[in-house]
């Protein structure tokens, strides 16, 4: 039963986690069902013991059910319960670690109940719970809007009480500006995503008053909102990318700001200004590649790069390859040091030996990265082709021309069975291979590898910079 859908959520959680699921079960608030508990208990044992082997739903049956006969659907259906406890379960978790969300449902609730006597309280408490959050994105606007609602509302309770109705104490103007903060930073926010979509595929930009809305808070006092600045800063950096003090406003603010969002949010900010500093190194601006690693260096620095407290292998490998190329050798072995063991158990071990031979390749120690490259597997699209690349490199630099000969084959064959690269993918790597084949072939011919040259230039081929530094060499 380890493909369950129950055993894949259990498997999901953290240690952390798994004991507050028990004792949500454990409440006889939230389960009545002690069969239950007791089949989460076989999961959760289950997935505890690492040494255990496949579960099966016989034996599942057996520490529940043990002296009645097998029952598949009853059992399914008891899984299926179970599951809709662990939504809920999650569900009490998104809750208990939101106060301002328990405000609001706290002050509908009085409302309701026409607990008018209570409302005051728990306004104030709100807006306290609020002020000592650490965050300023729109969602903060919008818990404002919310209590500000409550607020108007037992004004009107009050004047209607005694009669009388003070409009200065009112608070209408309130109501509507954190509607607006909300609404304006939302909108601009969910504008740069598809915005940035928009590099990739084809998408529909009209948005309702995005126009409007960009006009308005031009140089007005909306700039004074943390959440609403820089969302306008990243959506300037994408309407107009030629005029380069939009990025280095937006880097001034993610500097000052970032603090005051949630990590998910901060760190799709991070990568908007990261995305922005490749584009430019793209086109040739290399001042940017050291922006680019300085903002990873600051999302490093305040651990928005992780997700659930782990590192990406891919991020990993990224941040590895622009260091390397800064010649920033030393930074990079602290970091693949520091960070290789927050690298999911699944890649980590690829991803520590690929990264650390290209830093041995960097460093020239040609000698120390083959076994390491050896030992990346090469299933993994990503490493197994930068591996690849990597190995073809160092035997070229190694003079290991017959290792190579009977290397290029095998990674020709690899490159064209893999599904699950593109076409021009494909041709760059093949390109990769054919040059390097060249260079071989011609070292001593300086017509010969002038052509190359030519052709390693008007190539897409992968390592690009490296085949001109090999053609150089030769030629001079």
């Amino acid at each position: 039963m380890d493909d369950s859908k129950f055993y894949k959520f259990l498997k999901s959680l953290n240690n952390k986690e798994l004991r507050k699921f028990r004792k949500y079960l454990e409440s006889p608030y939230f389960n009545t069902n002690q069969t239950l508990l007791a089949l989460f208990s076989v999961f959760e044992n289950h997935l505890l013991d690492a040494k255990s082997s496949l579960l099966q739903k016989e034996t599942v049956w057996d520490f529940i059910y043990p002296n009645e006969s097998f029952d598949y659907d009853r059992l399914r259906k008891l899984l299926h319960v179970l599951m809709v406890l662990g939504e809920d379960f999650l569900a009490q978790l998104a809750y208990d670690d939101n106060s301002a969300h328990r405000v609001h449902y706290l002050l509908q609730m009085l409302h309701r109940k026409e607990m008018d006597e209570f409302i005051h309280s728990t306004i104030q408490s709100g807006l306290t719970i609020l002020k000592k959050e650490n965050n300023r994105n729109g969602t903060y606007y919008y818990d404002l809007y919310s209590i500000e609602k409550y607020k108007y509302i037992l004004e009107n309770i009050e004047s209607a009480r005694v009669k009388k109705l003070n409009i200065q104490k009112l608070n209408i103007s309130e109501i509507d500006g954190h509607l607006n903060h909300f609404y304006f930073s939302e909108k601009l926010k969910y504008y740069c995503l598809l915005l940035s979509w928009s590099k990739m595929t084809n998408v529909d930009l009209e948005v309702t008053l995005i126009p409007e809305i960009v006009s308005k808070i031009a140089n007005s006092k909306l700039m004074e909102i943390p959440a609403i600045a820089i969302y306008y800063q990243i959506y300037l950096t994408f309407i107009d990318p030629t005029d380069e003090s939009h990025y280095f406003n937006l880097k001034n603010l993610i500097k000052n700001q970032l603090h005051l969002f949630p990590q998910e949010e901060a760190r799709d900010i991070m990568n908007s200004a990261i995305n922005y500093t490749i584009q430019k190194q793209n086109q040739g601006l290399l001042k940017f590649s050291l922006e680019n690693f300085e903002l990873w260096k600051e999302a490093l620095k305040r651990n928005v790069v992780l997700i659930n407290d782990e590192l990406s292998p891919w991020s990993f490998k990224n941040i590895v390859t622009l260091a390397l190329r800064l010649n920033e050798y030393e930074w990079t072995e602290h970091f693949i040091k520091d960070y290789g063991i927050k690298i999911n158990k699944e890649f980590r071990e690829n991803a520590i030996n690929y990264n650390q031979a290209i830093l041995f390749f960097y460093k020239k120690e040609y000698n120390k990265a083959i076994p390491l490259l050896q030992k990346v597997q090469f299933d993994e699209v990503n490493y197994g082709l930068g591996a690849k690349a990597l190995l073809l490199a160092t035997y070229y630099e190694l003079d290991e021309f017959d290792a190579l000969d009977s290397f290029y084959e095998s990674f020709k064959i690899f490159v064209n069975r893999n599904k699950n690269i593109t076409d021009d993918i494909k041709k760059s790597y093949i390109q990769l291979i054919k040059l390097t084949k060249l260079l071989t072939e011609s070292n001593s011919d300086k017509l010969k590898l002038q052509k190359i040259k030519n052709e390693i230039q008007n190539s897409q081929a992968t390592s690009k910079k490296w085949l001109l530094e090999k053609v150089d060499e030769l030629l001079n």
